[in-house]
């Protein structure tokens, strides 16, 4: 297992190459769930963080970004930061416009962020 000190030094890495080369969200987002796969948490947290800053607001694509952030956090035992990440998840959820060919997408996402509120707070409980 990665020392915490070269997981901290990756994310930090991370984060500069988002930041010297702007790049697209949904390209980070799947980035982010690559890293997600490899149990690589905390490089995760800081590429989603870093398509976040470059996706704009009221775009579809920040709910997953914040759900999946909210998942990292909750795999590194951050349940505070993750019951954040989950309630801006839900805000920017009601924040879609809904239309008919969105219904369906939104509901699944609604979905997603309920299920991991629900975890989240099983995790407080079973820890604090």
């Amino acid at each position: 297992m990665p020392s915490r000190e070269n997981a901290s030094q990756r994310a930090n890495e991370a984060g500069a190459v988002c930041r010297l080369a702007p790049l697209d969200p949904a390209l980070l987002l799947n980035e982010g769930n690559n890293l997600c796969e490899q149990e690589r948490f905390e490089e995760a947290v800081a590429i989603y963080s870093a398509a976040l800053s470059l996706s704009p607001a009221g775009a579809p694509l920040r709910v997953m970004l914040l759900s999946n952030r909210a998942m990292a956090h909750l795999e590194m035992r951050q349940a505070e930061i993750a019951t954040d990440d989950f309630d801006a998840a839900l805000v920017a959820l009601a924040a879609l416009p809904t239309g008919q060919s969105d219904a369906a997408l939104i509901e699944e996402m609604h979905r997603i962020a309920q299920a991991g509120k629900a975890r989240t707070q099983a995790i407080k409980e079973e820890f604090l």
